[in-house]
């Protein structure tokens, strides 16, 4: 958001009041406004995937039998976990494709990124999330009676996602 701001007081820089003390209020103001389009944006996304999520869960507990409801619900946990763990560019591009249903294209050009940067940011954060979800998988098999197995996580490459 700092970021934001200084490009924001240098594009206008022509507008700064001569007066210190009014040009300080002038850049605070740029500020405030910056951090309140932040706050509703990420208000609206909380209030997106609350929508969703329990949209989601009203169509599972309609259609499951109750005894998958508590799966479902942990693998829910275990991507929402998952997703914490990525960078938070890659976090919003994901979300943006798998939740919004934008193209990785539009999903880059909302985000104001190149296209191609959105794409590996996107593989990176794909893998990322295989391979903690996978891991989750099979410490949960484990917790049932595979873990005298000795199996190994699988890598990056054996991983799908």
């Amino acid at each position: 958001m700092l970021n934001e701001t200084l490009a924001i007081i240098w594009e206008r820089r022509t507008r700064i009041p001569r007066d210190q003390l009014e040009a300080r209020m002038w850049s605070f103001g740029i500020a405030r406004n910056i951090l309140r389009r932040h706050r509703r944006h990420h208000s609206r996304t909380e209030q997106a995937l609350h929508s969703v999520h329990v949209q989601d869960l009203l169509t599972d507990i309609r259609q499951s039998d109750p005894a998958q409801i508590g799966e479902t619900n942990e693998r829910d946990n275990q991507v929402w976990a998952a997703l914490q763990e990525l960078r938070p560019t890659e976090r919003e591009l994901v979300m943006l494709v798998h939740w919004d249903n934008l193209t990785l294209a539009d999903a880059a050009t909302l985000l104001s990124i190149n296209p191609s940067t959105a794409r590996t940011r996107y593989a990176r954060a794909k893998q990322r999330l295989a391979i903690r979800l996978a891991t989750n998988e099979q410490a949960r098999s484990g917790r049932a009676g595979s873990e005298s197995m000795g199996t190994m996580p699988k890598t990056s490459t054996e991983t799908s996602f």
